[in-house]
């Protein structure tokens, strides 16, 4: 102790300097600790794979295995069940650390909706990109009588008739119908027509009159 004492009042600078070095490095080694304690560093876990169960499926299996999980997106597909897990991140059986959440994609109870498009008297090739790329499918095309071929006359969704910027569902049987063109390829002049010398039926001729002398 006399040993300690002489050389902490005959070296103060060095003395402090190596205090100040052994504080830093009890420092250091305590974050480096608390890092590993709270990022679960060594400690890594397999995913469950909980695609096609249904959310609450989902969360109990992850809860059991030790993950957290939350939903981070939610689309519509006709071929899954509604409210089930059709894509997860991080991907199930990949390796992890425990502490890490998974973010899991459902499948909504409900068909994403869109504003429907001004598509009336365009071509029906305009309508149906139109239609496409607002991400409708059920589309079908039928025609009937009508001086312009091939431009959208009438549009029913669900055998209602719809307005621009209504929101529609995706998946929605949309009918789109044109005109053929048929009614333009009448001509009024190709129509027979009575001649100046004909006599109307049911009328009978007059005689004709005789000149004497």
């Amino acid at each position: 102790m006399n040993k300690f004492r002489e050389f902490r009042d005959n070296h103060p600078i060095i003395f402090n300097a190596l205090l100040i070095a052994f504080v830093f490095f009890i420092l250091c080694y305590s974050a480096l600790l608390a890092i590993d304690i709270f990022t679960a560093h060594g400690h890594e876990k397999r995913v469950p794979d909980v695609r096609q169960l249904s959310l609450e499926q989902a969360a109990e299996k992850l809860s059991a295995a030790g993950f957290k999980w939350t939903v981070s997106d939610s689309v519509h597909y006709e071929q899954y069940s509604p409210g089930a897990v059709i894509d997860q991140e991080p991907k199930g059986n990949s390796s992890v650390k425990a502490l890490r959440t998974v973010y899991l994609t459902i499948n909504g109870l409900q068909p994403e909706m869109k504003e429907f498009p001004d598509v009336m008297e365009v071509s029906v090739r305009q309508a149906m990109s139109m239609l496409q790329a607002r991400g409708f499918k059920n589309i079908r095309v039928d025609t009937i009588a009508h001086e312009y071929e091939e431009l959208i006359v009438k549009i029913t969704v669900n055998n209602h008739g719809v307005r621009p910027g209504e929101l529609i569902a995706v998946n929605a049987p949309i009918k789109l119908t044109m005109g053929d063109g048929s009614i333009g390829d009448l001509n009024p002049m190709d129509m027979e027509m009575p001649g100046t010398d004909s006599v109307p039926q049911g009328v009978a001729a007059l005689p004709e009159k005789t000149e004497t002398n």
